[in-house]
């Protein structure tokens, strides 16, 4: 379904196919694990740094006496 629109009923699933070919296949859960593991890493960054962007915001705003 990802690539050519099938959904694996004539065949298998494209992300398979593509593992059997790169010879990846047995490992395919640790691949999917590392990619959750990122996502939640670059997660979690992207909140820090917006923390960091509101806090700086915040401070700067505190120390011009608008208040």
């Amino acid at each position: 379904m990802l690539l050519t629109g099938t959904t694996g009923e004539d065949g298998p699933h494209d992300w398979i196919y593509l593992f059997e070919q790169l010879g990846g296949l047995q490992h395919s859960q640790r691949y999917g694990r590392a990619v959750q593991v990122f996502g939640m890493l670059v997660g979690f960054v992207a909140w820090a740094w917006a923390v960091l962007v509101l806090w700086l915001a915040w401070q700067k705003r505190k120390g011009s006496g608008d208040e």
